[in-house]
């Protein structure tokens, strides 16, 4: 099998491994060992774009493929202004809007394995947004600062195109970061912000295998048997397979320099870990404790904490 990883991802189930290490100069990175590898169709550039100062374009059907288009050509729309993405609506000079816009266009339908799925990726949507495949929505999310994704594979069609909408919001709310402020002071309503809007990242549909991993987070504590630092990351998992999987997952810590292609790892535990990932139900995350693996036969999540423990 070839080891694949995605980034500071990837694929695997719960565990946990021990070690201690200097954070500035280590960097810890998962692997899950697999036979396919994963493909990327960028969405950047030319999308079809529309103001939606009174909030009706749902009404108007604006999250819907237009009527008579099968998508055996790329989307044509009259009336749509053209815009580049990555895009921000508030420093375009022809909106300088605040509120709701929509984006919208076609992607060519991805060629799936099997064991293969479709994740929708977006690096930065600021701040809300609800996103549409081929009129079905797909999912929605809200924070301007961090990237996420969708799996579409059940929302594409075996046309040649798929037809993506996306509604974007920047209004200003409260709970908003950094968002308005309760001020007794006339001047005091707002921060010293700019509320950026629009697809401000890259977005790109990737195939990868059905097992991936969909977060990580890494937690540092200064180590009380050592002058090193304690590392703790956790690793959400997600089969969106129909059927149950099993995986290889590698956690690895890499010295980092000037050249990171030729970091040297400086592991603490080579031997992968064996675990097994249920498929189907709705998508709810499933926790383990320190060396023990929890399946969770209702979710398609699967949490993967390990603590790196070795000598700085």
């Amino acid at each position: 099998m070839n080891m694949q990883t995605f980034g500071s991802f990837s694929p695997g189930v719960v565990r946990l491994l021990r070690w201690t290490l200097c954070i500035a100069w280590l960097s810890p990175t998962l692997a899950l060992e697999t036979g396919l590898q994963a493909t990327e169709v960028s969405l950047d550039g030319e999308w079809f774009f529309a103001l939606d100062p009174l909030r009706r374009g749902e009404q108007h059907g604006w999250n819907l493929p237009p009527a008579g288009w099968t998508g055996d050509k790329p989307l044509s729309l009259e009336g749509w202004d053209h815009v580049v993405a990555p895009h921000d609506y508030l420093s375009d000079p022809r909106y300088e809007w605040t509120g709701v816009a929509w984006y919208r266009r076609s992607a060519a339908t991805p060629q799936l394995k099997k064991d293969e799925v479709c994740r929708l990726q977006f690096g930065r949507v600021a701040s809300k947004c609800e996103v549409w495949i081929n009129g079905k929505k797909a999912g929605m999310h809200a924070g301007g600062y961090s990237a996420f994704e969708l799996d579409i594979t059940n929302y594409l069609t075996t046309s040649e195109f798929n037809h993506i909408a996306v509604k974007v919001d920047n209004s200003w709310e409260i709970g908003d970061i950094p968002g308005p402020r309760k001020g007794d002071v006339p001047s005091h309503q707002m921060y010293v912000w700019r509320n950026y809007g629009g697809l401000l990242r890259s977005a790109k549909m990737v195939v990868s295998p059905a097992v991936y991993v969909a977060n990580q987070k890494v937690e540092t504590s200064k180590s009380s048997t050592t002058n090193g630092v304690d590392v703790t990351t956790t690793v959400l998992l997600r089969n969106g397979s129909k059927s149950n999987q099993s995986a290889r997952v590698n956690v690895a810590v890499f010295r980092l320099g000037k050249n990171e292609k030729a970091a040297v790892p400086q592991l603490a535990d080579a031997t992968p870990v064996e675990v097994d990932i249920p498929a189907g139900g709705p998508l709810l995350p499933c926790s383990s404790r320190a060396f023990q693996k929890q399946r969770c036969g209702i979710g398609r999540w699967t949490r993967l904490t390990s603590t790196l423990a070795k000598q700085s």
